[in-house]
């Protein structure tokens, strides 16, 4: 859970950032967690690094450029995802 929390608390930084209230991501991380009780997480993996929609994983990170951490995180795990489930172009 450490590092799912670490991510949580990457999200926080990034909406406070934003003037975003953090508790509108609740819905979706209570909605991710809640999935495991039917099957395996990769089942259920989503988003534009599964889709190899380049352009909206371009897009993220150029969002993240003020903070160099994060937006290698986000490579990574983008990177990681695509590896996964093989879809390198």
């Amino acid at each position: 859970s450490n590092f799912v929390n670490a991510i949580y608390n990457m999200s926080y930084d990034i909406a406070q950032k934003h003037n975003i209230d953090f508790t509108y991501l609740l819905p979706l991380i209570i909605e991710t967690a809640t999935r495991l009780n039917y099957g395996s997480p990769q089942q259920f993996q989503t988003g534009p690094a599964l889709r190899s929609d380049n352009s909206v994983v371009n897009k993220h990170v150029e969002m993240l450029k003020e903070d160099e951490m994060v937006q290698i995180i986000y490579k990574e795990l983008t990177n990681y995802i695509k590896t996964k489930y093989n879809k390198h172009e």
